[in-house]
């Protein structure tokens, strides 16, 4: 598979309004995604993403739209290797209720805790989303990975963030798949995003989906 349009139309059915969320308490916060559904958003100069937002904003996500369904295949404090166990999955749930064209991918965080050292973690967190991708790419879902933002809780693992989204950025590279490189995003902003616990990211004075 080259192209994006190649992995579309491995399943021509599939619903290029609706994309899924998938991860961790990062995707499940209300101010990532959910806010872009309210009436409190601001694109200030990026006026040209008002038709993207409308384009998805026009999907049917069971009843909701996309940005403000609770995902059966977004929790907090799980981890990659949790989204792809059970049968069914909690994957497989979403993907079968939504019938999505685009998968919005971010774990990381929790999975650099799964093993004795953060270093003996990446082993199986690269197994895990390397099934999680190709598990996308089978159903003629488009992958879009983010990368993790910075640890402000604890040194060494601020350490390992990068090659965890070395890691990440390997993938999308591999497959030809977009990558957002949230951790460089964020170098720009004050505290680098972080909320008080060092962990999640802050919400601006003003409320999210405020791109003033």
């Amino acid at each position: 598979i080259n192209t994006l349009q190649d992995i579309a139309s491995v399943s021509p059915n599939t619903s290029d309004k609706v994309f899924i969320k998938i991860g961790d308490s990062h995707t499940v916060s209300s101010s990532a995604l959910h806010c872009f559904a309210g009436d409190n958003v601001d694109l200030d100069i990026h006026h040209d993403l008002q038709p993207t937002l409308d384009h998805f904003l026009g999907g049917d996500a069971d009843g909701e739209t996309p940005f403000e369904r609770h995902s059966e295949a977004a929790e907090g404090g799980m981890s990659s290797n949790w989204v792809i166990g059970g049968n069914p999955s909690p994957l497989d749930t979403e993907i079968a209720a939504l019938n999505p064209s685009f998968a919005l991918i971010q774990f990381g965080t929790n999975d650099m805790e799964m093993g004795i050292t953060h270093a003996s973690s990446m082993w199986g967190y690269y197994e895990n989303m390397t099934v999680l991708l190709d598990q996308c790419l089978d159903g003629g879902i488009i992958p879009v990975l983010m990368g993790i933002p910075h640890r402000g809780d604890d040194t060494e693992a601020g350490w390992w963030v990068r090659p965890y989204n070395d890691i990440i950025r390997g993938l999308a590279q591999t497959r030809q798949t977009p990558f957002i490189d949230l951790y460089l995003a964020l170098d720009q902003v004050a505290g680098d995003g972080l909320a008080g616990d060092g962990v999640h990211l802050n919400t601006a004075p003003q409320g999210s989906c405020q791109m003033t």
